[in-house]
């Protein structure tokens, strides 16, 4: 493949002398920062070497890294998300998409501290009493005369959130409900095995031979002993119909390929097995480990090397598509049915 003269890569280095420097993040294409940010809350863990990012170089080695998550999501490189979106939707989709947190989104986040480090629980997450008043609308708090109710309200969400800044907020329910889930799953031997020397939610950084691309992961748990990966998964249905259609709707397949394939080249270890341990949102919370089969794991690798090849030449050209112009026939007949290939096909 002929060498894009924007960057270079040197060893395990990739350099990227644009002005101003960008980098493909979770928010899509943005200039890196060139003061505090990312670099300040960055640990490497043994054998790596830390992100760098300057005002007119970017430099990145790859590597395993001991960052949190905002730190992870903030950065360069490309992910598993932003690689299934170009492959299931659009790149327009990819770079121009906006992410809105859902109420199940921050169940499902909840539930990764609990089960994956249980230890902050409490120090994250702030219960609001049953009783607390409705949080007051932005109309409340502005009126010009707001009712007796409001203003006691708005005292209250006041003192409430100077009490607990830097918490996020939790219903009784769902603490209840996660801390449930945290107990079942630590008590299941298989889990047990799993969790016993395994790292957690470290972050691999690797360049793609093909198309030269830093690349980035983050695992929920690795265990180098087992050589085993997983990842956990709030879901509506953990039976093997009801997840067996999440992993295609969400590209699960896609991921277990790709950070399978990024730990071993970022040096993480080997991964002879990945499972996904799906956990059901609603009562009685039960959950299922699931493998896929190897036909489904090559899948996800042939689909993933396909979206990075599309993402390459996106950003060499400087062109983002969308569906395509023109007019296209549709039909309803094909509604609900499933759909064969994808926009990088």
């Amino acid at each position: 493949m002929k060498e894009d003269p924007n960057w270079k890569v040197s060893g395990t280095t990739v350099t990227y002398p644009e002005q101003p420097a960008m980098a493909m993040t979770d928010s899509g294409l943005v200039p890196l920062p060139t003061s505090i940010g990312v670099m300040d809350l960055m640990v490497p863990s043994p054998g790596s070497t830390l992100v760098h990012w300057g005002s007119d170089v970017t430099t990145v080695n790859t590597g395993i890294f001991d960052i949190t998550n905002e730190a992870y999501h903030a950065g360069p490189g490309i992910s598993r998300s932003s690689l299934w979106t170009l492959h299931d939707k659009t790149p327009a989709h990819m770079i121009g998409g906006s992410f809105e947190e859902t109420d199940a989104m921050k169940f499902g986040t909840a539930c990764h501290v609990a089960v994956l480090e249980p230890e902050h629980l409490e120090t994250r997450y702030s219960v609001v009493p049953p009783d607390a008043p409705n949080r007051p609308s932005s109309r409340q708090i502005n009126a010009k005369k707001p009712s007796p109710e409001s203003i006691a309200a708005i005292q209250w969400w006041q003192n409430w959130n100077a009490m607990n800044a830097g918490k996020t907020d939790i219903s009784a329910e769902d603490y209840d409900a996660v801390r449930f889930i945290r107990d079942q799953l630590h008590a299941d031997p298989l889990i047990q095995k799993l969790v016993r020397g395994a790292q957690f939610e470290k972050s691999a950084y690797w360049i793609d031979e093909e198309t030269q691309e830093l690349c980035r992961v983050r695992p929920d748990i690795y265990n180098p002993a087992l050589a085993m990966m997983a990842d956990v998964k709030t879901t509506n249905d953990a039976s093997e119909w009801g997840f067996g259609g999440s992993i295609r709707k969400f590209g699960y397949y896609f991921q277990d390929a790709f950070y399978s394939d990024g730990w071993e080249l970022a040096g993480g270890g080997a991964v002879d097995a990945f499972v996904f341990i799906a956990i059901e949102k609603k009562k009685p919370f039960v959950f299922q480990i699931y493998e896929l089969s190897m036909e489904d794991k090559e899948k996800g690798r042939d689909d993933y090397k396909a979206a990075l090849r599309k993402y390459e030449e996106c950003k060499r050209l400087g062109q983002w598509p969308g569906y395509g112009g023109g007019v296209k026939p549709i039909s309803m007949a094909r509604w609900g049915k499933d759909r064969v290939g994808s926009f990088v096909d």
